[in-house]
């Protein structure tokens, strides 16, 4: 299925040739109790600040620790629909929130508009609003301005937490990481699974205002990153312009299925 899909190409050379050169240190030491390192690399390469990055072994590993202690289980949270189903097991199965499902229909191309989603809030007011950006599995990105916007009009009150596990394919200047550094109302959620060729390392992250995540950081397990996984992550973070020849030609491959299929 869509959510467990991994990358069809490896991770960057340089990557694989990190951990042949030292496997037998990164499998006998341990890691930084807080991970130290791998945060100090994302807030370096994603220009966001240290203390806005939660660091997680992939990032359904943060959601299931995260979210209970974000979400109260009498308030409603709205989610799109289909969307990964990681969000409605959380919220509704295991939390017991309210759901609020905003259809997404084939006739439009399952475009999410942004007026509806809106018009959902201002009428129910959701405690939170779970998106996926481009959304899993219709695969409908939203720009960076419409998702700006949109955390606006949803206001202080409401928090949105927008997972942007496959952002990277769709193109450059698109995250939303930068913003959830200075809004208490919005988080980012990333994994570097898909985009970086790192679904076995289990390696992911949150970026969040930093009083948020300095009250979500105490509940989080020390050594929360193997030091494989980290070494692995950081180099990745280094390369790049390997990671976007490889998202060019994976657009150029979608769209030859496209034309194929058509």
């Amino acid at each position: 299925t869509a959510d467990v899909l991994d990358a069809w190409f490896d991770p960057a050379p340089e990557v694989l040739e990190r951990l042949r050169a030292h496997l037998s240190f990164l499998l006998r030491s341990s890691p930084p109790s807080h991970a130290e390192g791998f945060v100090e690399a994302v807030a370096r390469f994603r220009g966001v600040p240290p203390e806005s990055v939660l660091p997680g072994a992939g990032s359904s590993s943060l959601l299931f620790a995260c979210l209970p202690r974000l979400l109260d289980p009498a308030r409603p949270v709205a989610v799109l629909d289909p969307m990964y189903g990681e969000y409605e097991h959380i919220a509704g199965a295991l939390l017991g929130c309210p759901l609020l499902r905003l259809s997404l229909r084939e006739e439009s191309g399952f475009e999410v508009r942004f007026d509806e989603l809106a018009a959902t809030v201002r009428r129910e007011r959701p405690q939170a609003v779970l998106l996926v950006n481009p959304n899993n599995p219709t695969g409908r990105c939203w720009s960076r301005g419409g998702a700006l916007a949109f955390v606006e009009e949803a206001g202080p009150e409401t928090l949105v937490v927008v997972d942007e596990t496959y952002l990277e394919f769709a193109g450059e200047g698109l995250s939303l990481e930068p913003e959830a550094a200075r809004r208490p109302n919005l988080i980012v959620v990333k994994s570097m699974s898909k985009v970086y060729a790192l679904s076995g390392a289990r390696v992911g992250y949150m970026v969040l205002h930093p009083d948020r995540a300095a009250g979500l950081g105490q509940w989080l397990p020390p050594w929360p990153v193997g030091l494989l996984s980290q070494a692995a992550a950081i180099e990745a973070l280094r390369h790049a312009g390997y990671y976007l020849a490889r998202y060019e030609e994976t657009r150029v491959l979608r769209e030859e299925l496209r034309r194929a299929l058509a």
